[in-house]
């Protein structure tokens, strides 16, 4: 049924939880998994050439989230590949997932910001609403 699989993580407790699901569902499917963390892009400012504030300290954590789902995946026998990019996690998700062909999207429903609204976090719920793909969401058991 699905054959690319990617998973958008942040690090967040809901993102760990969402790894697991993605990871579990890549390994019964047979399917590649792809795992996408976005460092934040603060604003949108033509004159800066450098890295924003919070943009380096995503960058840091980056490689140290994504390590984790990679190894778990191997663990499993499922092929992986990984990538950051810097830029606006909803268009980010979004660009990511057409531009590798995805079949499913797993994330989790409220990410490292913390700020919660009635049902989902405001990436998820974007991705949600503009995803030409299945968005499979996920709530750590403290959500």
């Amino acid at each position: 049924m699905y054959d690319r699989i990617l998973l958008a993580t942040d690090g967040s407790e809901h993102a760990t939880v969402a790894a697991s699901h993605a990871v579990h569902t890549a390994d019964r499917e047979g399917a590649t998994l792809y795992v996408l963390f976005v460092a934040e892009k603060t604003r949108d400012d033509p004159e800066t050439t450098g890295l924003q504030e919070g943009v380096s300290e995503d960058l840091d954590r980056s490689d140290e989230i994504v390590k984790g789902v990679v190894e778990s995946a191997d663990e499993k026998g499922v092929e992986v590949t990984s990538e950051t990019v810097v830029g606006h996690p909803k268009e980010a998700i979004r660009e990511y997932a057409d531009e590798k062909n995805v079949d499913l999207i797993v994330m989790g429903s409220v990410g490292k910001s913390g700020i919660k609204r009635v049902a989902l976090g405001s990436v998820a719920e974007d991705v949600i609403r503009s995803a030409s793909v299945p968005v499979l969401t996920v709530r750590s058991s403290e959500g």
